[in-house]
């Protein structure tokens, strides 16, 4: 049989042009998959770099956070220690040893990653220099620029207020970080606030037994604003109280309870859960009553002052220390203690056996005396003294005065100090 030569070649030609077609197609596949394989690649980096970015910005907040938390004295802490509080009060956290000196209320610190973190592994998240991408924290001001909001832990709300507002709740703050990672840039501006802890003390000096007064003692249960000034007392100490609604005076004396009083958290300047009083002297009481000895009057735990079910609970939260020299923060003296000499103590005393007070001793926060409470010396407390006792309590000053006077923000600020705890109100991104 004889074949068409011709017709051979040119199929073979057209099976050439059909394997050269479908080469060409995997070619422009294979491309195809290896552009779109690339632009993924891009695309999952890009990703990742704005994905690191964002968490680098959170650093920057946490940081700002954890150094608010600090004690007022600690070289680190960042706080507007001011009364009335400053309406352009700003600071900005660089990424430099060497910072510029304060700009009216602005001032200028390092960040922690300077002295702590080589230079190479510094996160991204402030700048060098002053300007609008630096890690930053200011009170949060309505736009006339004339006053400060506030937030209510109790409507969970935020009103405006004078710079010059000394209720019991804590400003607005702003903090705004920018984070880095290559090209990825993150904008986040969060509202914080300060959560306040509210322990239950019912007035500013409680015994769980009798009480005798005798010599120059002085109690006032109204509210007094942090900083009042040491050594204050009843009743100039008025000059401090905590401003009511109708901006009155608190009245002094007051032997009934005023609901404008207890707005502002006003309590007993004495109390005891039924026992008597027995005052000799110029002992001289104030407060919201100026004093109660109802046998209904509730007495707490130190636990449940503090806001916990049980001790075991407390002890769980709290890292007690066991040294009074000086007492700062959460302390816990398992037997007697006895203060003398000029000291000066803040925070949270827990003594488990008797306390006495010859010195003349300064106290800001709560002391809670197990046993009985003996005091001789010249001294000053603001905040709350609460006994449990066993026989009476005595307050008898052999020299000069003994004044307690109650406030609920320097219990609070006391407490915060060493437990910390700001809540986040808002958080966005700023694109």
């Amino acid at each position: 049989m004889l074949f068409n030569t011709a017709l051979i070649k040119n199929e073979r030609g057209f099976s050439l042009v059909i394997v050269m077609g479908v080469l060409t197609a995997f070619i422009i596949l294979a491309a195809g998959l290896t552009l779109t394989s690339t632009t993924d690649v891009r695309i999952a980096g890009n990703q990742r770099r704005s994905t690191q970015a964002l968490a680098t910005a959170e650093a920057g907040i946490n940081e700002v956070i954890q150094r608010m938390m600090l004690a007022s004295t600690d070289s680190l802490a960042i706080a507007d220690t001011m009364m009335p509080l400053r309406i352009g009060w700003k600071v900005e956290v660089l990424l430099n040893s060497s910072v510029p000196g304060p700009s009216g209320d602005t001032s200028y610190t390092s960040s922690v990653q300077v002295s702590s973190v080589p230079t190479a592994d510094w996160l991204d998240y402030s700048t060098s220099s002053p300007g609008p991408e630096a890690l930053s924290i200011k009170h949060k001001t309505n736009l006339a620029g004339d006053k400060i909001y506030f937030y209510d832990t109790n409507s969970r709300v935020q009103f405006l207020d004078d710079p010059t507002y000394n209720g019991p709740f804590y400003p607005v703050e702003v903090i705004e970080a920018t984070g880095r990672d290559g090209k990825a840039k993150r904008h986040i501006i969060a509202e914080i606030c300060r959560a306040p802890i509210l322990p239950l003390v019912t007035s500013s000096f409680t015994s769980n037994i009798k009480l005798k007064l005798q010599g120059t003692v002085n109690f006032c249960g109204h509210n007094h604003v942090a900083n009042t000034p040491g050594g204050t007392e009843p009743p100039a100490c008025s000059l401090w109280h905590m401003t009511r609604a109708d901006t009155l005076p608190h009245p002094m004396p007051c032997p009934v309870e005023d609901p404008k009083c207890t707005a502002v958290r006003c309590i007993p300047g004495i109390l005891t859960t039924g026992d008597s009083i027995k005052i000799e002297g110029a002992a001289v009481t104030y407060g919201n009553p100026d004093s109660s000895s109802d046998s209904s009057n509730p007495f707490y735990e130190i636990w449940e002052v503090l806001g916990y079910e049980t001790e075991a609970d407390m002890d769980d939260a709290i890292n007690w220390k066991s040294s009074t020299s000086p007492v700062d923060g959460f302390t816990k003296v398992e037997g007697d203690l006895h203060l003398t000499g000029n000291t000066e103590g803040k925070g949270v005393l827990w003594v488990r056996g008797d306390l006495l007070i010859s010195g003349n001793y300064r106290f800001r926060g709560i002391i809670y005396v197990n046993n009985d409470f003996h005091l001789t010396g010249n001294s000053w407390i603001l905040g709350s003294i609460i006994v449990k006792g066993e026989f009476v309590t005595e307050l008898t000053p052999l020299a000069g005065t003994a004044d307690v006077l109650y406030s609920s923000r320097a219990i609070q600020d006391m407490i915060l100090e060493s437990l910390g705890g700001y809540t986040i109100l808002t958080w966005r991104e700023k694109y």
